[in-house]
């Protein structure tokens, strides 16, 4: 599955009109600040019906507009009349062959997309609430109502802390069983995926890094309980403190994941081109497991490959050969010539406007 054309109109700096993508292969070439990253943006919103950039960030009209609006045709099964249309205006809506989409969960599946982006640094030295969605999304790739729990746990903590703030014991005790059994499920599929990274991180950092790295993925859960009673137990045991503190301080929200070798903190000890690889590691780990679950994603490339030398790049793009389609953003002195293929169509980006190599 991939996109055949994106059509924009009034959407940030990209000139409006339509934009196809005829092969499975795209460059985008231009300048910082000239709208290449705003395209992969596009393909990212019409993938998840939201932005990879900062809520700041996230007002996607041109300045002056009252509207934009983004339609992405894509080919699936040979059948060419699929359309998923983002519209903002007074509120944003995502419309999937004109039906209008409640609910952003319905496109998760349809075009998977993994970005590679220079904020995937923050994944490995960033708060911990990062890591927690990194390994959320990969989850949800594969299990679509894990969703749901996400959000179900989210509503119970938040009546919780209500609870807690408003010092009312009375209902915390079906509070603390609802929070506890929806927390273990959240804490068995964390652990899972954990075991069957673990199964692979090492070899894989160790192939591109061109050395060996016995490094590990650790899951360190809030909640030390292997079992739903023990949880649950636990989050009542530490009632007193949560309603001392006014807050719910132990679970799945608390979660951290942790890159471990020699029993040290990878994160603290790694240089910063090892902490370089390991972000593309973590992002390619993303993509296999979109491929490992039955598709193949798309892939959306923002100027980073080129922040590791020659041959560890080479060997990160060995294992990055699978996709349904690729998108690589590069600067106009980098050598990306070297990595043309016969399939590869080239578009400059300048102040907005694409023309076709």
């Amino acid at each position: 599955m991939s996109f055949q054309s994106v059509t924009y109109f009034n959407y940030r700096n990209i000139e409006n009109g339509t934009i196809r993508f005829p092969t499975r292969e795209i460059f985008l070439v231009g300048k910082n600040g000239q709208g290449k990253t705003n395209i992969l943006e596009s393909i990212y919103i019409l993938a998840y019906g939201a932005s990879f950039k900062k809520k700041s960030e996230q007002i996607f009209k041109k300045y002056g507009s009252n509207q934009c609006s983004l339609i992405g045709k894509f080919n699936i099964e040979n059948d060419e009349n699929n359309e998923i249309r983002f519209t903002e205006e007074k509120s944003r809506q995502i419309f999937l062959n004109k039906h209008l989409l409640k609910d952003r969960k319905d496109l998760i599946n349809l075009n998977p997309v993994i970005l590679f982006s220079h904020e995937d640094f923050n994944i490995i030295t960033g708060e911990p609430e990062l890591r927690r969605k990194y390994m959320d999304q990969i989850i949800c790739f594969k299990n679509y109502e894990y969703i749901d729990l996400k959000r179900n746990y989210k509503i119970l903590l938040g009546h919780r802390n209500a609870l807690l703030k408003e010092r009312n014991t009375k209902l915390l005790n079906i509070y603390d069983r609802q929070l506890g059994q929806t927390a273990y499920r959240i804490y068995h599929y964390r652990k899972t995926l954990t075991e069957e990274i673990n199964k692979v991180f090492s070899e894989l950092y160790s192939y591109v890094a061109g050395q060996n790295f016995p490094i590990r993925f650790y899951y360190h859960s809030s909640l030390k309980g292997i079992s739903e009673e023990e949880q649950i137990r636990e989050i009542e045991e530490n009632r007193n403190f949560d309603l001392k503190m006014c807050t719910t301080t132990k679970g799945p929200h608390r979660d951290n994941f942790v890159f471990v070798m020699d029993n040290k903190d990878f994160s603290k000890t790694a240089s910063t081109g090892q902490k370089r690889i390991l972000s593309l590691i973590l992002k390619l780990l993303q993509a296999k497991y979109v491929e490992k679950y039955g598709k193949k994603p798309i892939i959306l490339l923002d100027d980073v490959i080129l922040e590791v030398d020659g041959e560890k790049r080479s060997r990160f793009l060995n294992q990055l050969n699978f996709y349904e389609q690729i998108f690589y953003a590069f600067l106009p002195e980098e050598n990306y010539k070297d990595y043309m293929k016969e399939e590869t169509t080239v578009f400059f980006v300048d102040r907005g406007k694409i023309h076709e190599r």
